[in-house]
């Protein structure tokens, strides 16, 4: 807006003083975009959105108040005689005299903003372990493994999303879209997966920290490696989902049914990890064996389509890359469900 304006008032569309009023007004219409990106955001999001209003509300404010005697001080004063630069000297000393007017009570502002902007129980990303103090290890432990199950569903859930099998719903409002009662897209539920898997991290960390409890502590540590094997096993499948959307819309009839057998092994595989990592841990064990023999198949299937000319270099290029990649997900998932140890 200010190189506008500075354009305009180089070229001779209007005064001094209009340009400045002009800027002034700028001031407070820009917060407009902020205040709508903000309107459906994250609670501490709203607050900078409307932080940002009143902060410009008071510049505007202040520059009303002293636009004449601001402008004359800067022309007769100053003798500035260059309009472009009297500009530029205004908006600037109006906004520095914002900041220095406006720091001493930047405190109580945040207070206020805190207080005025209520957190939205929606925005918990724990579905348990807010509940609860890690520095009691009773609770906390059957807390963590709760979360560690809730973590591992979403898991599967955006897992199953990737192959275009169905999925329970079973997605609390954390997973649910900004825009409204629709579910977050993959992206965001990726993002949030994320953010739950730094929650597990700060608690565990606070449990450890605060206990003299050495087994206590000792299952908090296998926590933080079930809860790194869960999310590596996310990023596998998200790292390699536009190759899965090239696999299944590709017009090679081969290369298709490689995605329908992907398909069946998922659908297969995601039903029973579950299984392995709440009620038979052990049998994450045979698990390993069968992923390792399924994935040397695929490897071998793919060869020889290569082999027989129905497939490019190219084409087994990425399919061997979904491959190596979704079975270091099952991997990471089998290694996870190794390590959890039931309540």
């Amino acid at each position: 807006m200010m190189a506008i304006v500075l354009t305009a008032l180089y070229a001779g569309s209007f005064e001094f003083m209009h340009a400045a009023g002009l800027i002034i007004g700028s001031e407070l219409g820009t917060t407009i975009k902020v205040i709508i990106s903000g309107y459906t955001g994250k609670t501490d999001k709203k607050r900078l959105a409307y932080g940002n209003f009143y902060f410009n509300s008071y510049t505007l404010l202040i520059s009303s108040v002293l636009l004449y005697p601001l402008t004359h001080w800067i022309t007769i004063k100053l003798q500035v005689s260059d309009p472009l630069m009297a500009l530029v000297l205004f908006q600037s000393g109006i906004n520095l005299l914002a900041i220095i007017s406006f720091y001493p009570f930047s405190n109580r502002f945040v207070d206020w903003l805190q207080l005025s902007v209520k957190t939205n129980d929606n925005e918990v990303v724990t579905k348990y372990l807010h509940k609860v103090n890690p520095e009691e290890s009773d609770g906390a432990m059957s807390m963590l493994q709760k979360e560690l199950n809730y973590f591992l569903n979403e898991t599967i859930i955006l897992h199953r999303k990737t192959f275009d099998l169905e999925t329970e719903e079973r997605q609390l409002s954390l997973f649910d879209s900004i825009r409204g009662t629709n579910k977050a897209t993959y992206e965001e539920h990726y993002d949030r997966l994320k953010l739950l898997h730094g929650e597990l991290m700060k608690f565990c960390i606070e449990a450890t920290s605060h206990t003299d409890d050495q087994d206590y502590a000792s299952r908090v540590i296998d926590a933080i490696d079930i809860a790194k094997n869960i999310l590596r096993a996310a990023k596998n499948i998200k790292d390699i989902r536009h190759n899965i959307i090239e696999l299944k819309t590709s017009s090679n009839d081969y290369l298709y049914r490689e995605y329908q057998l992907l398909q069946d092994s998922e659908d297969l595989f995601t039903a029973t990890i579950e299984k392995h990592f709440k009620a038979d841990p052990a049998g994450s064990a045979i698990e390993e064996e069968t992923n390792k023999s399924r994935y040397d198949h695929m490897v071998q299937r793919a060869l020889n389509l290569l082999h027989q000319g129905h497939i490019s270099e190219i084409e087994v290029s990425s399919l061997l890359n979904i491959y190596r990649e979704v079975y270091s997900a099952h991997k990471a998932l089998l290694n996870a469900a190794d390590e959890f140890k039931p309540a």
